[in-house]
C-alpha cells in the first residue's frame, strides 16, 4: 500500500469540495447542512463550512461557544478552546454539548485532525432550519469590531 501526503492547497480543495457537496446533501427527505467548526492561530475559532463565522478572544485563553439550534429549541453548543504548549495538550480543544437534556439531537458529527497539527476540526450535519449564534458576541453585533 502507497501512502500520498497532500499538500495544503490539495487539502484545501477537498474540502472546498466537500463543503459544497454538503450543502447539497439530502438526508430523510430533509435537507441538512455541514457545519465546520476549527480554530485559527491561538485567538481565532469558528464555523467556516455554512457561515465563515470566527470570533477572536485575543489570545485571552477563554473558551469560545456557538449554539446550534432548531426553531424548535433543540441543539448543541460547540466549544473551542486553545491549548498552549506545556499544557496537558497543544492546540484547539473541541467539546461538543446538548442544549437541554430532554431533546438529545442525533445529528452525526466527526472528529478529526486537521492538515495542521495544532488544530482539531468537527464537522456537524445538522438540519437546514438551524442557525447559529456565537454566545462569546454581544447581543445585536453580528461580526467582531
Amino acid at each position: 500500500m502507497t501512502v500520498t501526503r497532500l499538500d495544503d492547497d490539495q487539502v484545501h480543495r477537498i474540502h472546498e469540495g466537500l463543503c459544497f457537496i454538503g450543502r447539497a446533501l439530502e438526508v430523510q427527505g430533509g435537507k441538512v447542512r455541514i457545519y465546520v467548526f476549527e480554530g485559527h492561530s491561538d485567538d481565532t475559532f469558528g464555523e467556516y463550512g455554512q457561515t465563515n463565522d470566527d470570533y477572536d478572544n485575543c489570545a485571552s485563553g477563554e473558551p469560545i461557544r456557538y449554539r446550534l439550534a432548531t426553531p424548535d429549541g433543540a441543539g448543541i453548543v460547540v466549544t473551542g478552546m486553545h491549548c498552549y504548549p506545556g499544557q496537558v495538550g497543544a492546540g484547539w480543544m473541541i467539546g461538543v454539548e446538548t442544549l437541554y437534556e430532554d431533546m438529545p439531537v442525533d445529528w452525526p458529527t466527526t472528529m478529526r485532525p486537521s492538515y495542521e497539527g495544532y488544530r482539531n476540526q468537527l464537522t456537524v450535519e445538522a438540519p437546514d432550519d438551524a442557525e447559529l449564534v456565537c454566545l462569546n458576541r454581544k447581543p445585536g453585533r453580528e461580526r467582531d469590531a
